[in-house]
């Protein structure tokens, strides 16, 4: 995390560009003129990212943000000239106090297959989800430190139909520990190992202790 956090702004020869997303403030200067930013978001349990610009007095300058390569769309309000070069959204103005614009980022669920051997799993934007198992934790003594064992208790023999259909939902989070209490999830169906569809919730793979991540594809056979 300490590396992403340093990664996130950088300065170019016209301004400054946020290279990786995320909620932060940067605090910096240019021409001389001392500037705050602030990327106010949830990002990346959220497509939506606001900027607010805050510098000591009016002063021009580009700003500009990488568009995540996953993002198939992008759209903008507050701002209304602004410029798109390959991965890289750029507005420049002459900024003051107070202006803020937002952005929106559309994302698609992508179930990848590596290659042909291999297994599928999904993901939407910058998180790769997963089907989190319902576990039994137990600890174990090793010596002064406590290891600790996740057991299944539901089983984890899923399949994906043959035409899977997922959408994203938006369920109620904690805003301040995105991690334990993620505020989305892909919600669809698979098939259990009795072979009956059922519904399942994926998570970010992050907010998860024991889970599941590939699937295999319903066969013909089957």
């Amino acid at each position: 995390m300490p590396y992403y956090v340093e990664g996130m702004w950088m300065r170019s020869q016209e301004g400054l560009t946020a290279q990786l997303l995320g909620p932060c403030t940067v605090n910096t200067s240019v021409k001389g003129t001392k500037v705050q930013v602030k990327e106010i978001t949830a990002y990346p349990f959220s497509d939506k990212i606001e900027f607010a610009v805050s510098p000591e007095k009016p002063v021009e300058f580009a700003l500009s943000l990488r568009i995540p390569e996953a993002a198939e769309g992008v759209k903008i309000s507050g701002a209304k000239q602004f410029h798109r070069k390959g991965n890289y959204l750029t507005i420049k103005r002459t900024w003051e106090s107070g202006d803020k614009f937002t952005v929106s980022f559309d994302f698609p669920i992508d179930i990848i297959k590596d290659d042909p051997d291999s297994q599928y799993y999904f993901q939407r934007g910058p998180l790769v989800y997963v089907l989190p198992i319902d576990y039994e934790m137990e600890l174990l003594p090793e010596g002064k430190v406590y290891d600790t064992k996740a057991t299944d208790r539901t089983g984890w023999n899923y399949k994906l139909p043959r035409k899977p259909e997922f959408f994203c939902e938006k369920i109620q989070g904690d805003y301040l520990h995105p991690w334990a209490k993620p505020s989305v999830q892909l919600s669809g169906k698979m098939l259990n190992e009795e072979g009956e569809l059922v519904n399942v919730n994926l998570k970010p793979i992050g907010s998860t202790v024991l889970r599941r991540t590939s699937f295999p594809m319903e066969s013909k056979q089957d």
